[in-house]
């Protein structure tokens, strides 16, 4: 057992199945569990000199944050489970657990950001201008996305109500490196200046089994995050953990799931590492599952009900491509769908996967990527959306020669001739 657990009261030596959960935080489960025994192990924790910083319950799941001994102690209990967990994390800033008193100067506005598709059909950004005129960013966009860090700086300057950007939150579905690699670029080549007051993201650890991504960094560009992350002073590193609810300024975010909730089941699909986020503002949900795939989809069908799934935006898991179940997105239920991916990928992949169409046929409206930035004043009706200019295109053959498929000429002089009507410029590539 890890010498972290010595910290810890004696009773937790009941608890099993140590999983490392990457940045030094380790994590035990109790089998069998039931709301007493949870009771009792979060006595003990107070009783040995443990503080409860936070509590939250969702439905019948009951999370705690602890704090004390240098390190956070986060203990959380799922009855359908019958499972108990505990998480001695290191390395985490505390997340703020109170609302805000934020000064309201701009609406608050929500942006699906159109990362570049010229070379690449994958990638996602969306940014959240809160009332203050600061910024809440989530992932950024893929390293074949070219400039695009320097778009995204482009962009909030002119969407900031006085030119000026600060960047309150930045945060990180995954590691992938659609979801990070421009990320890492901005902080290369484009922070000068910009204040970024906090990091918000939960890891594996590279040791962990399955994780194949891990055998070449070139998928995720983690090495690179780290080292960035690394020299960053004075901005706060958040490791989340489920059922953590935070605040930023005027946003309040809710912990679904993340990659710990996921053991002792398989990660060799990366993409169950993602962690799934519910931003609320101005009276609108909005869930953010990123890339979530199958075993994160059971994860959130069997723990919660539409009564906390229901939300009135939703962004499409994994670019549309396979990710969550039809049961999650009857569940989420949004009249507004949001695909990260490009025009050409969606028409390509709506037929073959029934969660697309069920999330679709259940909207009042769906907007894609690729064919402009959107974005949503909050609080948000159907058909209010601003829709900004559409910037780029996919270039085909670069895409071909990354991927390794290939499009029917016919369909790209059908997609090409439908972006020069919608662009008057032309195409970009």
């Amino acid at each position: 057992m890890n010498k972290i657990f010595e910290k810890l009261p004696g009773c937790f030596s009941d608890f099993d199945d140590e999983y490392s959960c990457g940045n030094g935080a380790y994590m035990l489960t109790l089998e069998g569990c039931d709301e007493g025994g949870f009771c009792r192990y979060a006595s003990a924790l107070e009783a040995d000199g443990f503080s409860l910083y936070a509590s939250n319950t969702i439905e019948d799941n009951i999370y705690n944050t602890y704090t004390g001994k240098d390190i956070c102690v986060h203990l959380y209990f799922v009855p359908c489970e019958r499972k108990a967990r505990v998480i001695a994390d290191p390395f985490t800033a505390l997340y703020d657990a109170s609302k805000q008193d934020t000064e309201r100067v701009t609406e608050t506005e929500f942006y699906q950001f159109e990362v570049d598709h010229s070379r690449i059909d994958c990638g996602m950004c969306y940014i959240v201008r809160c009332c203050d005129g600061s910024f809440f960013i989530i992932d950024s966009a893929h390293i074949e996305s070219i400039g695009d860090d320097r778009r995204i700086l482009d962009f909030l300057r002119a969407v900031s109500p006085d030119g000026k950007v600060v960047i309150n939150g930045w945060y990180f579905s995954h590691a992938h490196i659609d979801h990070i690699g421009k990320f890492n670029d901005f902080l290369r080549y484009n922070s000068e200046g910009i204040r970024i007051e906090a990091l918000y993201y939960n890891f594996i650890d590279p040791s962990v089994p399955d994780s194949k991504y891990w055998e070449d960094d070139s998928n995720t560009s983690r090495l690179d995050f780290d080292a960035l992350v690394s020299r960053l002073d004075g901005t706060k590193k958040v490791k989340l953990h489920s059922g953590q609810k935070f605040y930023v300024r005027n946003l309040c975010f809710t912990v679904l799931c993340t990659h710990e909730d996921i053991y002792p089941g398989s990660l060799r699909d990366f993409n169950n590492t993602s962690t799934v986020l519910l931003l609320e503002a101005e009276g609108t949900k909005i869930m953010i599952p990123g890339d979530a795939s199958d075993l994160t989809s059971l994860v959130l069908t069997s723990r919660f009900t539409k009564k906390t799934l229901k939300c009135d935006i939703a962004q499409q898991a994994h670019h549309g491509h396979n990710g969550t179940s039809c049961e999650f997105y009857s569940m989420v239920n949004a009249a507004t769908i949001l695909f990260p991916t490009t025009q050409i990928k969606y028409d390509e992949e709506y037929t073959h996967y029934e969660a697309n169409r069920v999330a679709v046929n259940l909207a009042d409206e769906c907007f894609i990527a690729s064919n402009g930035t959107v974005g949503f004043k909050l609080p948000y009706k159907v058909g209010e959306a601003e829709i900004f200019a559409d910037e780029t295109f996919e270039d085909f053959y670069a895409i071909r020669d990354l991927w390794g498929y290939e499009y029917t000429d016919e369909y790209k002089d059908r997609l090409t001739k439908e972006f020069e009507k919608r662009h008057a410029s032309g195409r970009r590539i």
